[in-house]
């Protein structure tokens, strides 16, 4: 896979037995997953699975951490083969529920880089790569693989799922991710970062514990303008009096020639890449990767409303 975060699920013979003993494990109900003559010649190889909070290290060992704190509610897996007598292939299809669609959006934005391709017969929210497919709707983050590849399959069996899901409210309509400037910011590339597993993932800077992901603080970021800029927005519902002292040690400890200038924080990395920071009450602003100042700070004061 391109990308190992986006998938934690075992494959093979270990799914197989974590599917039947995983503890806390239940059959299934959900009328979400297609059955037989559903999507074309595909049909469930075995009775789906539901597995809940407590069964969901059972299933995605390592990976539950990143899932919890976005409000994950329970998830089905369906597992599906093509009819006897053609290649043997298999679709393994996953249906999380989450809290909200700000949720679903959230987990599934941290799963992705930014650059994939995208297909108008799903959700507006969805990334299509060789033998996967995954989107948002409504409350739920939806995954679709082909073992081998597949694509055909993957892609109907996608849109099945889609339009038995009923719509909810646009997370882009959600005030996080409306934080995000619309000017220049490339589209696709937008995350909301919730918990310490997520924002840890985004970059080394939120590793710290006093910035609080454990807790309430959460986070929204993007890329800008043809380079690629690099933009984080944090709301910090506590505040503490030391974080910008905090910041300027990180600074300071991993780039060079650290400033202040009108309550800005500024540093280069070894490539020239600026890094600028500032807040503004319980917002606070990064600005990575422009190798001209005067443009990275344009994109840090348009986070800021200024």
């Amino acid at each position: 896979m391109k990308n190992t975060r986006r998938s934690t699920r075992r494959s093979g013979a270990a799914l197989a037995v974590a599917l039947v003993l995983g503890p806390g494990s239940l059959f299934a109900q959900s009328s979400l997953l297609p059955k037989s003559g559903d999507v074309g010649e595909w049909k469930p190889a075995a009775a789906p699975e539901r597995y809940v909070k407590e069964s969901l290290y059972g299933y995605i060992d390592g990976g539950a951490e990143l899932f919890l704190p976005y409000g994950f509610e329970n998830v089905d897996v369906g597992h599906f083969t093509r009819t006897p007598g053609t290649p043997a292939r298999e679709i393994v299809v996953e249906i999380y529920r989450m809290a909200s669609p700000l949720d679903a959006f959230g987990i599934f934005s941290v799963q992705r880089e930014g650059d994939e391709k995208s297909s108008a017969a799903l959700p507006r929210s969805n990334w299509i790569l060789p033998g996967q497919a995954a989107f948002v709707k409504g409350s739920y983050f939806v995954t679709v693989q082909g073992v081998p590849a597949d694509d055909e399959g993957v892609q109907a069996m996608a849109m099945v799922i889609a339009r038995r899901i009923e719509s909810g409210d646009d997370a882009f309509a959600a005030p996080p991710l409306l934080a995000l400037p619309a000017e220049g910011r490339k589209s696709g590339s937008e995350r909301y970062i919730k918990g310490e597993p997520a924002a840890r993932a985004e970059t080394q800077f939120f590793s710290l514990p006093y910035w609080g992901f454990a807790g309430e603080t959460t986070a929204v970021s993007a890329r800008y303008e043809s380079d690629g800029t690099k933009l984080l927005i944090v709301d910090i519902p506590t505040i503490l009096p030391s974080l910008d002292a905090d910041v300027r040690a990180q600074f300071e400890s991993n780039l060079e020639g650290t400033r202040i200038s009108e309550g800005t924080i500024s540093a280069r990395n070894s490539a020239g890449h600026w890094f600028l920071f500032a807040r503004r009450g319980r917002r606070a602003v990064f600005v990575f990767g422009k190798t001209n100042e005067a443009e990275a700070l344009a994109i840090l004061r348009r986070a800021l409303g200024e």
